[in-house]
């Protein structure tokens, strides 16, 4: 569904989007999440995600997507802080694409819903260009350890709007977020 979409709009509090996702940050997590893999299954699940990674760097038309980021994603440490580095650096380096927005949520916003927000994404899936009506509606895609959900009710999809538009509001804008971005790559690079 994610590669059918025409925009995205992500809160992450925890970890790195898998479409920002460098090569070693997803090898470190999934290392851990899949440790029975073997190096094989390892390295052809990190080419699936960087294909995946396409849909917003494709020079045609790509997938719009904004995305908040909670400064924990950056400060907490997967695999090592060269990792980090390299990470932040280039969260930092798709910032500067037209069509992806991102924002850093940092410390100090607390809890801008009065409660933790799970991790979301969601897809919109554009208008068919004679009809005018929408190829498909709106989705939540709501991510968890146990599993996760796809929510289709309008009001659910309300609902995360919201949410992503007060938590919009309680982040920074685009260039200091970039600014801080890539000072936590410098504080990362200088603790290796």
């Amino acid at each position: 569904m994610e590669s059918s979409a025409t925009s995205l709009t992500v809160f992450q509090p925890l970890i790195v989007h898998g479409l920002l996702q460098t090569a070693d940050y997803a090898r470190a997590l999934d290392r851990l999440y899949f440790p029975d893999d073997t190096e094989y299954e390892l390295e052809r699940r990190i080419q699936v995600r960087v294909q995946r990674q396409r849909i917003v760097t494709r020079s045609r038309k790509p997938t719009r997507m904004s995305i908040i980021l909670h400064e924990n994603v950056l400060r907490t440490v997967v695999g090592n802080n060269r990792v980090m580095s390299a990470q932040c650096r280039h969260i930092a380096d798709m910032s500067t694409r037209d069509n992806i927005d991102i924002h850093v949520m940092p410390y100090q916003a607390g809890l801008p819903l009065g409660m933790a927000v799970p991790p979301f994404t969601i897809m919109d899936f554009g208008s068919d260009t004679r009809s005018k009506q929408l190829v498909e509606p709106a989705q939540v895609y709501c991510e968890g350890y146990a599993g996760s959900a796809y929510l289709e009710k309008r009001t659910d999809v309300v609902t995360f709007r919201q949410a992503f538009r007060r938590l919009q509001q309680a982040s920074l804008d685009h260039h200091p977020s970039r600014d801080m971005i890539r000072e936590i790559a410098r504080r990362h690079e200088s603790e290796r």
